[in-house]
């Protein structure tokens, strides 16, 4: 027995030509009408091999050489094949050409109503355990005043208006189209489909106004969030014991993984995820010189920096991928 794998797409235009596509990055291969019908009912669902064999002969559109591409890789996998982590997790993504109109937006919102019946999306902000919150004034709060006479505004702005929320945009099912809309944040940097995967800890370790200790910024909450008192030992110790600033804090830039790759579910995603980093790194070194702030940064890899802060870290990775020192003066 074999099934037809839920990763191939079947298409039609406007002039009744039908073609498959899925997440191998194949060219898209052309069908007969029948073809196409007979995959898309029996999608996901156990059926004979020669009785595949046999429609795939039928079809007159097919060369031998597209033929063969649809039996071994396209349609058919082994049913009980052992499939690696990383092929279950991009196996049913389909690369989708979006330059195709409006049967290329169905598709997709197609896919997406698939991914949220089967799995819960994923948390826009982390869950921590707080010993402690203290409120961050909203970057659009405040004016150029304001940032003159205060540090505390200046470090407001600098991770308000970096992670903080602009628009948050609630969960809705349009019965009439089958569109699913998951939950969203909206910030002020860039974010591939708005899902933001970008998460800051904040250590504190030197502050005239904050207990020193490690946070997490709540975008939602526009708070800091006190999860440990006791500071990591890192690398940046004698550069913080030598510093002469007012305020001394590391911003470790951690991934949710798993809010990026329940939407794409493609290997590109990791891409995706450095230049959200990017955005995020960039944004903090842009505000940090406007508050004459100093700010710098170094790309790091740790995965185990946030598995003690957070419920999500088992489930998302939430690996480290950047660490920024930043320093103020009163």
């Amino acid at each position: 027995m074999r099934y037809i794998s839920p990763a191939a797409l079947v298409f039609n235009n406007d002039e009744e030509e039908y073609w498959i596509e899925y997440s191998t990055g194949c060219n898209a291969i052309n069908t007969s009408k029948n073809l196409a019908k007979f995959i898309t009912d029996n999608c996901g669902q156990a059926i004979r091999l020669d009785l595949l064999k046999n429609k795939v002969a039928m079809d007159k559109t097919l060369s031998e050489a597209d033929a063969s591409v649809l039996l071994t890789n396209v349609c058919v996998q082994a049913l009980g094949e052992p499939k690696s982590g990383y092929h279950i997790a991009t196996q049913n993504h389909p690369f989708l050409d979006m330059s195709q109109g409006r049967s290329a937006s169905v598709a997709d919102a197609l896919i997406m109503s698939s991914y949220v019946k089967e799995y819960d999306y994923p948390a826009i902000e982390l869950s921590v355990e707080s010993l402690k919150n203290v409120a961050v004034v909203d970057a659009v709060n405040l004016s150029i005043h304001e940032l003159r006479n205060s540090v505390f505004y200046q470090f407001s702005l600098i991770l308000s208006g970096t992670f903080g929320v602009r628009l948050h945009q609630p969960a809705f099912y349009d019965e009439e189209t089958n569109y699913h809309q998951v939950e969203l944040l909206r910030k002020s940097i860039p974010s591939g489909g708005a899902r933001h995967p970008t998460e800051c800890f904040v250590e504190i370790h030197r502050s005239p106004m904050l207990d020193a200790g490690v946070y997490y910024f709540s975008p939602t909450k526009s708070e800091l969030q006190l999860i440990s008192r006791e500071l990591p030992v890192s690398s940046d110790d004698d550069r913080i014991t030598k510093s002469d600033a007012n305020w001394v804090a590391r911003l470790v830039l951690c991934t949710a993984v798993r809010r990026s790759m329940f939407r794409y579910r493609d290997p590109r995603s990791f891409r995706a995820l450095l230049v959200d980093v990017g955005h995020a790194d960039a944004q903090l070194s842009a505000l940090s010189s406007y508050c004459n702030w100093h700010y710098t940064s170094r790309f790091i890899v740790d995965f185990e920096y946030a598995k003690n802060f957070s419920d999500e870290s088992s489930d998302d990775g939430l690996p480290a991928f950047s660490i920024g020192l930043l320093e103020g003066w009163n």
